[in-house]
This record gives C-alpha cells, structure tokens and sequence, in this order.
C-alpha cells in the first residue's frame, strides 16, 4: 500500500502485552490504510485478525508510562478511532516526538460457558465478562420467593435487593418498606395469565404516586417467579450516544438478573446473530435479540422500562435516534391519542385509603390514631405529598398535643404546598402560545365542571404532576392531586378572563347549558371569603326571600361518594360526571343550575328533584350495599354529617329533611336559570312549594357580587 500525502511516523502500542513499535504512513491516508499498515508491521502478532477488527484508540503519552504494565492503561482508553474514512493528518495533531499516539486492541474470540442448566455454550468474550461480574447482581431468589409468598392487599414487604432500584428508592422515612395495593395485584394477574400475544401496558401519572414502585414490585414478582426479566430502573441509562452503548446497558441488566436461569439453548438464541469478526456490534446483536427473546419466548417473560419519558424528551426521540430501541416506540406515552395507546394505558393516583393508613404507620408522629384522616385528607394519599409533610414536621419537630394544633399546622403546609404549585402552574402557563392558553383554560374548565365534555391537558402539564387521570366507563378523566394543587390551580383559574365569546352570549340573553354553567362557576369561584346573597322567589314568583351562599373553597365530588365529607360544609363542590339532579352544593345547600325553565329541566328522571327524595338506585358506581335503602338526600348528609338523616316530601308536598328528628337547619334546593324570564309555574308551584328560584336577571344584575368583571 502506497502512502498518500506526506510520510509521517507514529509510534503504537499493543495493549495485550505493552509491546511498543513504529508505522509510517502518509497524512492524507484514511483510518482503513492506518488498520492495514499496524497489522503489516506486526504480520505475525495479527496473523489471526483481519484488519478492519483491530480495535484503535488514540492517545498522547509517554512510552514509559504506557510500557510500565502497572499503569492501568484503561485510563487512557477514551477515544475510540471509529470513523473508517477520517484521514490520518485529521486524526492526529504534532506529529513529532516519541508519545505514544495510537494504543492496538485485538477483539478477543468465543469463550465456552456452562449455562444454569449444565450445558456448555460458545459465546463472546464481552458476554462472559457480564455473565461473571458481580455488578447489578441481585439477592437470591428464595429472598424474593419469601418474601412475595402469598401476596395481599395492604400487605408490608422489606424488598430484597434487585440489583437497581427507582430513583430516591429506600431514601423516605419507610426505607424498603413495600406496601402493596390492588393495583399492583391488579396488575400482576393481567401480566401472568396465559397469553398467546404481548401483553403491553404503560404505567401512567404524576410524579410521586408511586408508578416506580409498582413497577419495582412487578420486576420483583416476575423475579420470584423464574421469568426472564429485563428490568431498567431508569430510562436515561439508555439515553446514550450509540446503539452499541445501549446494547451494553440491555446486555449487563438483563444478563446480571437471568444469568441463573438461562439455559444453554437460551444463551445460544441470543448471540446467535452475532459475529466474531465484527465486535464493536457484538452488544448491539445480542441486546436485540434479548428484546426479542423477551417478546417471543414460550414462557412468561417481563420487560419493564421506568421513568421511560427520558426517551421521549428530545427530537427525535432517542427510540428513533438508535434502532436497537425500536421496540420501545409502541410504549411511548406520548402517543395516547393513537387508539392502541389508550389501550394500554394504566392511570396511576393517590393509592387506597386502607394502604395509605400503612404507610403512615411507619411514621412515628402520623401514626397517631388522632391525626391520621387529616393527614389523609391534606395528601389525599399521595406518596410524594407525605414525604413533603414528612420533611415539614421534622423540621418543626412537632410534639403533638391535639388534633386542633396540629390541624393548624396542616394548614400552613397546605397552604404552603399551594404557593408552590402555584409557581410551578404559573411558568407553565407563561410561556404558553395564544392558542395554548385558550386551550389551557378549556381543560381547566372542564376539569373543574366534570358534566362538560373533557377537553384533555397538553403532556407537557400533565409532566408538571399536579393532576392525575382515572378511566371511568371508558372516559378519562383528570382531577387535582391533592387540595394544594386544586387550590393552586383555582388560584390560577381565578385570574382567567372569561372568552369573548361567551361575555357576547352574556350580554345577550343567549348561553347554552356548559356556558351558563360555566359564567356560574367562573364568578362564583372568584368570590370565595365573601358572602353572596340571592334574591329567590317560588316557582310561581311569589314568596321572595333570600338565599346567602358562603364559602372558602372549591371542589369537585369522587364517585362513588356524593360530597366531600365531614368537615366541607363551607366548601361549594360540583358533583362528578351523571351526578344526579344537582350541580353544585353547599353543605345542606342543593343547587340546579340550567337555561331551560324549571318545568322542562324538571321533567327528566335524571333532573327531577322529586327522585331526590325516592330511594336511589345503584349507579355511577354507588352500589345498593352502600345506598342500604336511603334517598340520595340522606345519603349526602349522612356522608357529611354523620348518619340517622331523613328526608321526605309530606302530604303538603313540603320537604321535611332532619337529623334524628331535629331539623336540618339550613336545608334549601335552589334552581338558577341561566337564561332571561321569570317562573310562572302555577302548577308546578304546588308540586315542589319550596323549591327557590333565582332568575337569570338576578344572576347578571348582581353587579358588585357575583357578575361585575363583565360591566
């Protein structure tokens, strides 16, 4: 081979055995001619190696350090020479001297292994190196057999070791305390059913409710079962800069958890593609055909992916940029609105009560039997949102003496959790576009009127965690992680405008249902802490009197409750989606709201006030065990007030609504109309007497109460 370009020398070195020599070739020759010319020089040594396998790396120091074989040459190894067309005179720089510029690796060859089952398998050097390394080597099997033996709801785990583990995993006050919930069961008997297909799913939700920790109790399960498992505790382990990196990170997990169980035949299946005259695609080769021994195998096989959002964070997303994660494409969540996306999905939220109540137990001030329910109530079982008071009680060193004080305390903490999800909602929502914002206020609307039609949340909010998603009858639907973020995000809201569009329908006389509804809600959030008054007639106009609306708070009923619990009397709340006949109340306050007159609105079974007073029936998830023959009047007020409520409609079609026979005081059912005219229901009057109704002139003509951002 002729050199091309001047001549230049540089001195190699064989890494195996630190034998230095010297090439000659021309600057303008490529790193190919370079591979040619060392294994000229050293004909015999590299009898064995074609040229293009000889690994290169350059470097710039001195002989005798790199001869002297106590030097970890590893050190120096940082600049693989890769690109097969760079010419030498790019390559290196000051060509003179007598540095050692160029370290020669010769790719080791297969290497026999004796599998788990006996047999014996020809595999690569790289793959034997991972297959005896003790890194990410997880406890035996039998501790994770033990320790998943009859698994049940509520149950506590101390978690063995897995080799990884989730992000912060082991750092709060329950270490590796594992409590698991239905859901993780839930899960674990979807995935292990006898399955001809793949069974795909993604763990979807907020920061903090614990998605990786049911994915640590699914990798752990599978574990104790003798699957094949490849479990990656976090995602950006993948997010490297070639595919043969992350090959490596496949190859090294998936390898340090199954080397155990994997057979001989398994272990020839995986590299049986690869090639021992190309090492360099040796990982790349084999970490493919481990994702695909996972997805055809003819035995339960799991792969888990967490904190999987760091794929799909650039542009292209990293799945797209490096083949071998093609696979991962079909995960991404970020394509819910494709329909198999939808179907794969799993919403995460604040787990169950009777789990969280565990999770308390572990802390030596929360346990206390006293303050348990208002701690539940001001983390509304959120993980991360405990570990916040966790560090906020700590730091008070609180020593309880009453649930009053230490309900005191609860309260700066929320307030303070409120002011700092407010900021976080508030830089969102700042480097919004027109159009973005418009549709920021629309999923916020809906969210906080669950009878309107959801309008979904961008992902980029979603990633803020201040929100959670739960499926009901097919329906997404999103609602605030706790009441900091509720009240953080009305804080917000409050500061909101109403559309142009609907101020003109205002002005007019001519709203819909959803809009009325949503002029009601907008103004009436905006005077929380303030008393509103409501001048009411009959339905007949006649009998005027007055209803006085107070409160502190907004929020929106669950199902399957119907309120929001003892202690929310002065918190207006908006009932969930099909809530039946009433929008909004406010402790023994039962609103309808609606454009159409009372005799219309009235006329559906699912509007009718006088179904209100019949014993309800089961629906949107309220089962005939929990209505045990009540109406859904006593039903709301038992909730909120404790039992022994009744309410009845007596022979004078008045309502005669009490508490072990004392009176409900406060008690109205009130109807607004939301659009212009006066009641005149002569008959209707006498059906339902009490009903009080405000007109929608009462509504637009509260100028310094309800209605005068718009005048």
């Amino acid at each position: 081979m002729s050199n091309a370009g001047t001549p230049i020398n540089i001195w190699c070195i064989v890494r195996e055995n630190r034998s230095v020599f010297k090439i000659t070739i021309g600057e303008a020759n490529d790193l190919i001619d370079l591979r040619k010319v060392i294994k000229e020089e050293k004909p015999i040594y590299f009898a064995k190696v074609d040229p293009d396998e000889l690994i290169l790396w350059r470097v710039n120091v001195a002989s005798s350090i790199l001869r002297n074989k106590d030097t970890p040459i590893e050190t120096y190894l940082n600049d693989k020479l890769e690109e097969p067309t760079d010419t030498v005179g790019d390559t290196f720089n000051n060509f003179g001297g007598s540095n050692i510029r160029v370290v020669v690796e010769v790719p080791e060859g297969w290497k026999s292994y004796t599998a788990s089952d006996g047999h014996s398998v020809e595999l690569p050097s790289q793959i034997i190196d991972m297959l005896e390394s003790n890194k990410f080597v997880p406890d035996l099997r039998i501790n994770f057999k033990t320790a998943f033996r009859n698994l049940h709801v509520g149950q506590s785990i101390t978690l063995p070791h897995l080799g990884q583990g989730p992000k912060h995993f082991a750092k709060g006050y329950q270490g590796r305390t594992l409590l698991v919930t239905k859901q993780m069961i839930d899960i674990w008997d979807e995935l292990s059913v006898d399955s001809d297909h793949s069974i795909k799913r993604v763990l979807s939700g907020p920061m903090g409710v614990g998605k990786s920790y049911i994915s640590y109790f699914l990798a752990s399960k599978a574990y104790a079962e003798e699957w094949p498992v490849l479990y990656i505790a976090d995602a950006s382990d993948l997010n490297v800069e070639s595919s043969d990196k992350a090959g490596a990170v496949i190859c090294k997990y998936f390898l340090a958890l199954n080397k155990d169980i994997l057979t001989a035949s398994e272990l020839k299946k995986i590299v049986q593609f690869a090639s021992d005259r190309n090492p360099q695609q040796v990982l790349v080769t084999v970490g493919e055909e481990i994702i695909d021994l996972i997805k055809l195998a003819d035995r339960n096989a799991l792969l888990i992916v967490d904190e999987h959002g760091a794929l799909f964070e650039e542009d292209p997303p990293v799945p797209k940029r490096l083949p071998i994660l093609g696979p991962l494409m079909n995960l991404n969540y970020w394509g819910e609105h494709y329909k198999f996306a939808r179907e794969c999905m799993i919403f995460v939220g604040p787990i169950q009560s009777d789990v969280f109540d565990e999770l308390l137990q572990l802390h030596s001030v929360l346990k206390e039997p006293s303050i348990k329910e208002e701690v539940k109530k001001v983390t509304n079982c959120v993980p991360r949102e405990v570990m916040h008071l966790v560090k906020y009680v700590d730091s008070l060193e609180i020593t309880i003496t009453s649930v009053s004080s230490f309900r005191q305390a609860l309260k700066i903490f929320e307030n303070d959790r409120a002011g700092e999800i407010l900021i976080l909602a508030q830089q969102y929502y700042n480097v919004l576009q027109t159009n973005e914002r418009i549709r920021y206020y629309e999923s916020l609307t809906s969210m906080f009127l669950p009878s309107r039609p959801t309008v979904r949340f961008d992902w980029k909010f979603l990633d803020l965690g201040l929100i959670y998603r739960y499926k009901e009858k097919g329906i997404t639907h999103y609602f605030p992680l706790c009441p900091s973020a509720r009240k953080a995000l009305l804080k917000m809201y409050m500061s909101f405008d109403l559309p142009e569009n609907i101020k003109n329908q205002l002005n007019i006389g001519n709203l819909n249902g959803d809009q009325f509804e949503e002029v009601l809600f907008n103004r009436l959030v905006c005077k929380s802490n303030t008393t509103i008054q409501l001048n009411t007639t009959d339905l007949n106009n006649n009998n005027r009197s007055v209803v006085t609306l107070q409160f502190d708070d907004y929020a929106m009923i669950k199902s399957p409750a119907l309120s929001l619990g003892p202690g929310s009397d002065r918190v207006l709340s908006h009932g969930f989606d099909r809530y039946p006949r009433f929008d909004f109340m406010l402790g023994p306050i039962f609103i309808q709201v609606s454009v159409s007159d009372f005799v219309t609105h009235n006329s559906k079974t699912s509007t009718n006030i006088g179904k209100a007073f019949e014993r309800m029936s089961a629906q949107a998830g309220i089962s005939q065990m929990q209505i045990n023959g009540r109406n859904q009047i006593e039903m709301y007020l038992d909730e909120m007030y404790g039992p022994g409520h009744s309410a009845i409609i007596d022979s004078q079609n008045r309502f005669v609504v009490t508490r072990n026979g004392t009176r409900v005081p406060g008690f109205r059912i009130v109807y607004i109309r939301g659009s212009p005219g006066i009641p005149n229901h002569s008959r209707k009057v006498r059906e339902f007497p009490d009903v009080a109704h405000v007109t929608f002139e009462e509504i637009t003509g509260q100028k310094n109460e309800v209605m005068e951002k718009f005048e």
